[in-house]
């Protein structure tokens, strides 16, 4: 990555330089001529004068003492206010002639109305030197938010100009969230790039750092978003940046996705959200065909995952279309799933609800949809002791249920 100045447009001795005139303690409007005295851009040094001169006013004015409440508190307002447009317009003309402006005030409610504005002025005109200059000059509660303000603008205009400016800190001190939005700008604009830089970043951001770059590889290509997954499989963040690639891809093409994951090896856990969007995603538009692709599927645990994402789906809009698919369903992890979001389905007849649970052959599950059920009717004490009641259950089971109603 290319660390010199040219990254920034002008140099840092160029910006000091050109703002050396602050530590010679001369008047604001010598300092404004002097500093742009044979600069092209066209800048009407009397103009900035005139402009930083009101705002100097409108700060250092005091209502006279026999001014009512009232009156001076409006004073106080329009005051405020004249300082704020006078301070925005000559930032917009010329940023770190205002930010000299933004220093020498005494008023904080002013310095409060204007300090974001400067900021990303500065910010927008040489981010390198607006950065350094901040920390240099500014003090107090403005310092912390004009940093923050102009850093978040630069990293929305050029992420690696912030990252130049966040590596001269140590590793530790690089705040995770701030290493997270440079890298979702950053991987947007050119993810080869980002993704590339992965090694240099530092441990407490590299997961977010992974999931970002490969979040936006896959919003254009996901295949190419998993190639670069696959070279760094032995990185903390993998699975989670894995999933959420996928559920990416899933919104535009579910089967892709259901065909991927089906491929995984056993054991390939952290796929669970891509596999239930995927399913949602075609059971949406055809319950049949969602079905279709879930039986065809081979591998057992991901095709338990689909069964659980399709049966929830399915059971929202069609609960008679799913018992009737569970009556095809063998014995096992997938049929009791089914079972459990059905039973879930028709809570509100606890009778039939129990008879379904009653069929499921974990034992797990069982436990768990009888929870879910007397969960619909915790105040309801008659209704819940008729489903402990009726429910099939062992006597270790019993007793999982029974500290559950003890404890909840």
């Amino acid at each position: 990555m290319n660390k010199g100045g040219t990254l920034f447009g002008e140099t840092g001795c160029g910006a000091i330089k050109k703002y050396l005139f602050l530590a010679l303690g001369c008047s604001l409007s010598t300092c404004l001529i002097w500093s742009y005295a044979g600069d092209d851009r066209g800048i009407n040094s009397n103009a900035l004068s005139e402009m930083s001169g009101k705002a100097v006013a409108a700060s250092r004015y005091k209502p006279p003492a026999n001014r009512s409440t009232d009156g001076a508190m409006k004073d106080n307002k329009d005051r405020i206010i004249e300082a704020e447009i006078s301070l925005e317009r000559l930032a917009k003309r010329d940023a770190f002639a205002a930010a000299v402006e933004f220093i020498n005030l005494n008023d904080q409610a002013i310095k409060e109305a204007v300090q974001d504005v400067i900021a990303v002025e500065m910010a927008n005109l040489d981010p390198a030197s607006a950065l350094s200059w901040i920390e240099a000059n500014v003090s107090g509660p403005s310092k912390f938010s004009m940093l923050n303000t102009a850093l978040e603008y630069i990293i929305q205009i050029n992420p690696e100009a912030a990252l130049g400016y966040v590596e001269t800190f140590p590793p530790q001190q690089r705040d995770a969230a701030i290493m997270d939005d440079i890298a979702t700008t950053w991987a947007m604009n050119d993810p080869e790039a980002a993704g590339q830089y992965i090694d240099n970043v530092p441990a407490n951001a590299r997961a977010s750092w992974i999931t970002s770059v490969a979040s936006s590889y896959a919003a254009s290509d996901p295949y190419a978003a998993l190639n670069w997954l696959e070279q760094h499989s032995d990185k903390k963040g993998y699975s989670i940046a894995l999933n959420d690639t996928l559920s990416i891809w899933a919104t535009s093409d579910p089967l892709a996705v259901l065909d991927y994951v089906d491929e995984q090896p056993p054991g390939n856990h952290g796929l669970s959200s891509a596999v239930e969007q995927s399913i949602w995603s075609l059971a949406e538009h055809d319950s049949k065909h969602a079905v279709a692709s879930v039986e065809a599927m081979q591998n057992g645990e991901v095709k338990d995952e689909a069964v659980k994402a399709l049966a929830s789906s399915w059971a929202e809009n069609d609960t008679q279309g799913l018992q009737d698919w569970a009556a095809t369903l063998d014995h096992g992890a997938s049929r009791d799933s089914v079972i459990e979001a059905l039973a879930m389905r028709v809570s509100d007849d606890p009778a039939y609800a129990v008879t379904l649970i009653n069929t499921v052959d974990s034992g797990t599950v069982r436990v768990r949809s009888s929870i879910e059920l007397l969960q619909e009717y915790k105040n309801n004490s008659r209704i819940a002791r008729d489903i402990t009641n009726q429910i099939v259950l062992s006597t270790k089971e019993r007793e999982e249920i029974e500290q559950w109603l003890t404890f909840r």
